[in-house]
């Protein structure tokens, strides 16, 4: 299993982002990816950079909403973290049709509205590598090309930087990792979490994995080249 720290310890290398920034706000789901990139990211504060600042936020959609007892847990885990959270309520409009991607556009909105209140610049996701894949498949599906997520990738004129620390991480392995650190297991009550295009495209990649092996391997060179990454 690859170690988060060191992945987190290399993105920084490249970037030397924590020098230049000081303040971190992480986006979390309350899926294992952002509770794996928290406790990481507090590990990294305890053991390299005591100085550097954490917070979080949450974002509830009255359609996809935790239960109260899975937000009350979550704000367990954080307070054990020492990472103040902050859960903010989103909006989608009813008479406009509920998808993943209209839900998704949302919560990024709000993530980075309540980023810019702060005066915070750097905000961390906790998108893997399948998250990377998938996307790129997406893409080649739909657009015709293999664009895809980016370690660092900067918005608005500059003003927001996005982190992925976990994009090289197979999701195999931080669940593995969640369960091994018996983390949280917030119960998602989206109707689409199964029915949609990124599910189709899990579906997809397992039967050409099938087809040849080699397959998640060929694509991840691939997409690394159209990208210019190294993933």
């Amino acid at each position: 299993m690859p170690s988060f720290l060191a992945e987190l310890q290399k993105l920084n290398q490249k970037t030397n982002i924590f020098s230049r920034e000081r303040q971190l706000l992480l986006a979390v789901s309350g899926g294992a990816d952002s509770l794996c990139l928290a406790q990481v990211l507090a590990e990294y504060r305890r053991v390299i950079d005591p100085g550097l600042n954490l917070e979080a936020v949450n974002v509830q959609i009255p359609q996809t909403a935790l239960k109260n007892s899975d937000l009350q847990m979550l704000r367990h885990f954080f307070q054990e973290m020492d990472i103040p959270l902050t859960v903010i309520n989103g909006n989608i409009d009813d008479s406009e049709p509920f998808n993943c991607y209209i839900c998704a556009r949302e919560r990024r909105k709000r993530i980075f509205q309540y980023a810019a209140e702060r005066n915070i610049v750097v905000v961390a996701f906790g998108h893997n590598l399948d998250d990377y894949l998938e996307t790129a498949l997406l893409n080649l599906i739909h657009g015709g090309h293999l664009e895809s997520l980016k370690p660092v990738q900067s918005y608005f004129n500059n003003k927001i930087t996005v982190l992925r620390p976990l994009l090289s991480i197979r999701k195999k392995h931080i669940t593995a990792y969640a369960k091994n650190c018996q983390f949280p297991k917030l119960t998602s009550v989206c109707v689409y979490e199964s029915d949609n295009r990124r599910a189709a495209i899990r579906v997809l990649m397992a039967q050409l994995q099938r087809l040849n092996r080699a397959f998640v391997p060929n694509l991840r060179k691939a997409v690394n080249r159209w990208n210019g990454l190294d993933v």
